[in-house]
């Protein structure tokens, strides 16, 4: 499908919670089922919280969490975290284990995702085309980040369970990240995670912007990976200086609409949404504080 002079909006959340976010992404995206809505995107932060994605291979706590709690009980894990101000989701997205929360920018796409690569069926080019829209952004503000296939960059695993490094090693081989390099070393500076529900794409793809973003990666090992494969670094950090989060959110949405084929993007104001029928009251639950 053509998208040319079709628009698509965006609403500034705020700071929201994570599971409540999740619960509205899944009500907009029967209404963008239904087009009783159009293709639009949330922008948010979001309270402390670890996520794991449907990736159960990639889910893992990091060893320091676990010296720390002194069990690997994932309740016992949760609890501490907890104690920390730190919440725990399990997410319908893909992908594995992430930390969210202040100092980072989210955007969640709620769009019908095959009129956007003009293709049936076509995740695989979804999911490349945030790749993309995230590199690009980076590009822009003189972060060289680049499309990495992880297997190439991290290796085949070295699990003992043959069976488990079996099923492990074809995630690795069927993934691409988006990745910084510096001396030698990969660096996470954002991650994705797509749920796909009836031809409507949603969840989307994050920026730590922050150093104060990246805090909560001392408790996982990001997507899995190993603190020696696969490190984290904020995009002030890389830059070695602040940003305008204001301005920079601006660039990655002027990267959207062009990525994603929109003639523009247009705000929607908080309470226009939070009015539309059915919606209201999970909307104003997600963005209270």
């Amino acid at each position: 499908m053509n998208l040319e002079g079709k628009v698509a909006q965006w609403v500034d959340l705020g700071i929201t919670d994570y599971e409540k976010t999740e619960n509205l992404q899944r009500v907009l995206s029967k209404k963008r089922e239904f087009d009783r809505i159009g293709d639009l995107i949330l922008v948010t932060e979001h309270f402390p919280t670890i996520s794991f994605g449907r990736a159960d291979y990639h889910n893992k706590f990091s060893k320091e969490i676990i010296e720390k709690v002194g069990s690997k009980d994932e309740k016992n894990i949760i609890s501490y975290l907890n104690k920390m101000g730190i919440g725990f989701r399990r997410s319908t997205r893909g992908g594995g284990s992430t930390y969210i929360g202040p100092g980072q920018l989210v955007f969640y796409p709620i769009v019908k995702y095959e009129e956007i690569v003009n293709r049936q069926f076509g995740v695989g080019n979804y999911e490349s085309l945030i790749d993309q829209t995230m590199m690009s952004s980076l590009k822009k503000i003189g972060i060289n980040a680049k499309i990495f296939k992880v297997v190439e960059k991290i290796g085949e695993s070295k699990d003992i369970d043959i069976e488990k490094a079996r099923e492990e090693i074809k995630q690795r081989k069927d993934r691409k990240d988006v990745w910084v390099t510096e001396d030698g070393k990969n660096y996470k500076v954002g991650g994705k995670g797509i749920k796909i529900s009836k031809g409507v794409a949603y969840h989307g793809f994050n920026f730590y912007i922050t150093d104060k973003g990246i805090e909560g990666f001392d408790y996982i090992n990001p997507c899995g990976y190993t603190k020696e494969e696969l490190g984290v670094k904020s995009v002030e950090g890389i830059l070695g200086k602040k940003i305008d989060k204001s301005r920079f959110r601006d660039l990655i949405l002027e990267e959207i609409k062009e990525k994603f084929g929109y003639k523009f993007i247009q705000q929607v104001e908080l309470d226009n949404l939070a009015r539309l029928p059915v919606i209201s009251k999970i909307f104003t639950e997600a963005t209270a504080a």
